[in-house]
């Protein structure tokens, strides 16, 4: 993937596709087009690497490839096929748009917290600075060091946080781990089933074997477990098994979808419902990202009150003690 991961990015770029398709015009001129306005560098190389695939005769999936996450291609590719490209772009401009007010809802609930806590870091640093004669300098250089260790802490959180995401992808004990995990769990496994869905959906609109579309949703999934309970569904339906027991079979699939799909497969509404589900997963996904947000804030600012509390009872306790010295001192 060589092109902006941020949501808002990818949302526009995909609407532009969308816009420009839908009206008619070719993906080649399109890509022109859009070469001529966009600045931003990494969707400049997306584009660049699209034209080239076109002009050595790739699809238009092939030629996008180096700039698509496994989602997109798995929906790229089987838009493609099935005559439905325009839909599959607005599928994911509208995909990354839900995304990008989810995340940026999140980042608000997170600035009170993190104010509070770079004051609890900063401030009895200060104040104990002051009242032990430090001199402005020393104080400075003294905060700058608190700063420095806070946000490598949060830096390396964060580090850790998207390794475990990728690791996730492809280790089964990872994916269980990070499926157990409270809140955050839940919005990651209605996340992983919202691409599994989308991509299922754009292959059977294209008509295409069942058992490859659930093999590319479950890469597409970002969920070891959806990669592995995805393939073994595929093998049980190759073997002359219907889709909905086969999914049913699989725990990591939950009941109201293999259940939904089954019914489905029964009265011939498959396109339909895994268009539903799709839509369905995306919505619970970002209810389930907000109650995460508000959880975590939450937790959050209970953490840093304790933390702020340690540090006052610290600094009036020294404060306490400086003065029994005093008074010690004078012989009071």
């Amino acid at each position: 993937m060589i092109f902006s991961n941020k949501a808002e990015t990818r949302s526009q770029f995909f609407h532009e596709l969308a816009r420009l398709t839908g009206a008619g015009i070719s993906i080649s001129r399109a890509s022109s087009v859009l070469n001529q306005n966009w600045r931003d560098p990494s969707v400049k190389a997306a584009l660049h690497s699209l034209e080239k695939g076109l002009k050595e005769g790739e699809t238009i999936s092939g030629a996008l490839a180096p700039a698509l996450t496994g989602m997109e291609s798995g929906i790229v590719d089987a838009a493609e096929r099935g005559g439905k490209l325009v839909h599959g772009f607005k599928y994911l401009e509208d995909y990354y748009h839900l995304l990008g007010q989810t995340f940026t809802r999140m980042r608000a609930a997170a600035v009170y917290p993190l104010v509070m806590l770079h004051a609890a870091v900063l401030l009895p640093a200060m104040v104990a600075g002051v009242l032990a004669g430090w001199e402005v300098p020393v104080i400075g250089l003294s905060l700058a060091l608190r700063l420095l260790v806070l946000w490598s802490v949060l830096a390396l959180a964060g580090i850790a946080w998207r390794f475990l995401l990728k690791k996730g992808a492809h280790s089964l004990p990872v994916d269980r781990f990070l499926r157990r995990l409270p809140m955050a769990g839940r919005a990651r496994e209605a996340l992983g089933l919202a691409r599994w869905s989308a991509v299922v959906y754009f292959h059977v609109i294209s008509g295409q074997r069942i058992s490859d579309g659930l093999r590319r949703a479950g890469q597409a999934s970002d969920s070891a477990g959806l990669v592995l309970a995805s393939r073994r569904a595929a093998d049980d339906i190759e073997a002359g098994g219907e889709m909905g027991p086969a999914l049913a079979a699989q725990p990591a699939f939950p009941h109201e979808l293999s259940g939904a799909l089954a019914a489905a497969e029964f009265t011939g509404t498959l396109d339909t419902e895994t268009l539903q589900q799709s839509r369905y997963w995306i919505s619970e996904a970002g209810l389930r990202l907000e109650n995460t947000s508000r959880w975590l804030s939450g937790a959050f600012y209970g953490l840093v009150m304790l933390f702020t509390v340690i540090q006052i009872f610290r600094l009036a306790t020294g404060y306490v003690q400086m003065v029994d010295g005093f008074m010690k001192d004078i012989g009071i």
